[in-house]
């Protein structure tokens, strides 16, 4: 009487156990890009709401369509009381004698004036594990000056 095969062989087994790995291999790898790119658009995102605050803190700093008188080296600009410049990657908004930080990690912060229009640059970096860059040139009203 012959005995009845009621298992898997350890070869058996073996070759299941490398097929799913195989195949499972591309799913991970396109779990871990898509992990990535929603990490980078979150931060991109957090980069964006941070510069839009900083902006809108400027032009608050203008209200009345103050003259804008941008700094010589272009790191700066005194809209009516206030004062913004750009020291040691951190934007500072000067009002009444007080100096608070609107804006942080900025790797570049520059002013210009064209056809009458003041444009404000900002490139700003992440602080996060990885680094991540947000540029930004935004326009902001103002006067000749």
């Amino acid at each position: 009487m012959r005995k009845l095969r009621t298992g898997f062989t350890l070869v058996e087994v073996a070759i299941v156990l490398a097929i799913l790995t195989i195949a499972t291999y591309p799913a991970i790898a396109m779990f871990e890009q898509l992990n990535r790119s929603y990490r980078r658009a979150i931060a991109i995102s957090d980069l964006k709401t941070q510069t839009l605050g900083a902006v809108a803190k400027i032009r608050a700093a203008g209200i009345g369509g103050a003259p804008i008188k941008i700094d010589p080296d272009q790191r700066g600009a005194t809209i009516a009381a206030s004062k913004v410049r750009w020291t040691e990657q951190t934007v500072l908004l000067e009002r009444n004698g007080h100096s608070a930080p609107i804006l942080e990690n900025v790797r570049h912060f520059s002013l210009h004036r064209r056809d009458g229009v003041v444009y404000l640059t900002v490139e700003l970096q992440s602080s996060g594990r990885e680094v991540f860059d947000y540029r930004s040139v935004t326009t902001l009203s103002g006067k000749s000056q």
